[in-house]
């Protein structure tokens, strides 16, 4: 119980709407076990067996205490599942079952927008001999507040019903960090079922899974899973499951007529003759400023990514789930590495974010801070098939300077860019998983300083790996 009395006195200033992306999982047995990946913190809801007689003794506990009370005193905790029965495979389930999720997710969002806050929510299994009977689905988790006048639970379970979402969980505290999770038809509000569940020292779980190199998500003990990929065989592995998705096929098209089929990458890097530097490094750091100027120093081409070929399919491809849409950037990232090794025989290139920025995206919003995967992790590792940059810089700067330079943009802001900027704690796992990244690092410049200060930075690391100016 220690670990989610703490979480109280961090929720307790919270928004009075609690939003977060879930996935969910059940073992051959049917026994479905919760994990919730908080920003900070996750809490591991472990079920219970045989509970019928323990549930039994508690049961007149179950209306005294409401899990939600560990985080404010009048919340509502609801998880709505989207459990798909369809004959396909786990991955073509789980895919189906996350795009669906995140629709419903960003209609809430857009709808309560100033009062939701992004996270993952993940239901999972630790025993390892059942993994091969796991089937994972996404869903969305919920804390709405009983004072809110402008929406409420019932509203948030109208709207998830109408998006298909039949039926959802309410999940009650009871004595001693036991929890009970009561099945509700979405509809008639009656109770369908209730299991009992143990509330587990997360910490204790992360340790274990710190020294097996492994993280708690199923999004990284998983690689079919997995959001960030090694392969353009993995990446186009996932989009092919998309078949009834115009968009999918269409980039599956593009990326046929701009990859060959046998490129190989040692090859690709034998070719290079020129320096191919990528910056790296959050919105509002200077990475535009800095590739521009370092684009007329080298006399160098600059890039970006997504490239122009699949650029017109990126706002479709950033409404979706995470796994999909890293797979939408990692395509572009093999289309762009084909075009960086003709122009490197010839010129220097400057490629504004590349395969690590991706990556940390990825990372980021698949799980909570104290629950990413440790240092030394495959997640971190360069994909052995797509060309190595000859240096990565990653500009940091600090909350204050980046709020003042985001302030003096203007233009429309992306749904992204919401999460990121009101999300201190997204930023940070963001930033960490830039400093994990391996073979190649990302070489990190303080960018708070004035643009020459930054540049003197840049050029000064450039030399020292041997890029003359």
């Amino acid at each position: 119980m220690s670990h989610i009395l703490n979480l109280k006195a961090r929720f307790l200033n919270r928004s009075s709407f609690y939003l977060q992306l879930a996935s969910v999982t059940y073992d051959a047995c049917c026994k479905m076990n919760i994990h919730i990946a908080f920003p900070d913190k996750p809490v591991y809801l472990e079920h219970y067996e045989g509970g019928k007689n323990l549930l039994q003794k508690n049961k007149k506990e179950t209306s005294e205490l409401s899990l939600s009370d560990c985080f404010t005193d009048q919340n509502d905790i609801l998880l709505f599942p989207n459990i798909l029965k369809e004959n396909t495979d786990t991955v073509s389930n789980y895919i189906k079952s996350a795009i669906r999720s995140q629709k419903l997710l960003r209609e809430i969002t857009l709808k309560y927008a100033c009062n939701v806050s992004l996270s993952t929510f993940t239901d999972n299994d630790t025993d390892s001999n059942q993994d091969a009977h796991e089937k994972i689905y996404r869903g969305v988790c919920v804390f709405t507040h009983h004072s809110n006048e402008t929406f409420s639970a019932k509203d948030v379970i109208k709207m998830a019903y109408e998006s298909n979402f039949k039926r959802h969980y309410f999940i009650k505290q009871i004595k001693e960090g036991r929890c009970r999770v009561e099945e509700r038809d979405s509809e008639t509000m009656d109770v369908l079922s209730d299991q009992l569940y143990i509330v587990k020292d997360s910490w204790e779980i992360i340790e274990k899974c710190c020294s097996f190199t492994q993280c708690q998500s199923r999004s990284f003990t998983k690689p079919d899973l997995c959001p960030v990929f090694h392969s353009f065989v993995e990446a186009r592995e996932i989009l092919s499951k998309c078949e009834d998705m115009p968009e999918a096929i269409t980039l599956l098209d593009i990326a046929d007529k701009n990859i060959p089929g046998n490129f190989d990458v040692n090859e690709l890097q034998k070719q290079i003759q020129y320096p191919f530097v990528v910056v790296e490094g959050l919105d509002a750091t200077g990475k535009t400023t800095l590739t521009e100027t370092l684009e007329n120093k080298l006399n160098a081409v600059r890039y970006y990514t997504p490239p122009p070929e699949v650029g017109h399919l990126r706002k479709f491809f950033d409404a979706l789930p995470e796994i999909i849409r890293r797979a939408y950037y990692c395509i572009g990232n093999y289309i762009v590495a084909i075009q960086i090794a003709k122009e490197c025989q010839n010129k220097a290139v400057i490629m504004d974010r590349f395969w690590h920025s991706t990556t940390a995206y990825g990372i980021a919003n698949e799980t909570s801070t104290s629950d990413m995967p440790q240092r030394g992790h495959w997640v971190y590792q360069w994909p052995s098939d797509l060309m190595k940059p000859t240096l990565v810089l990653f500009l940091t700067v600090t909350e204050e300077v980046r709020r003042q330079r985001l302030s003096g943009r203007g233009g429309a802001i992306t749904f992204e860019e919401q999460h990121l900027d009101k999300d201190i704690l997204f930023r940070q796992r963001l930033c960490e998983a830039y400093r994990r990244m391996e073979n190649p690092v990302c070489i990190e410049i303080d960018a708070r300083g004035s643009k020459e200060s930054v540049v003197k930075a840049a050029e000064e690391t450039l030399e020292k790996h041997g890029i003359k100016l």
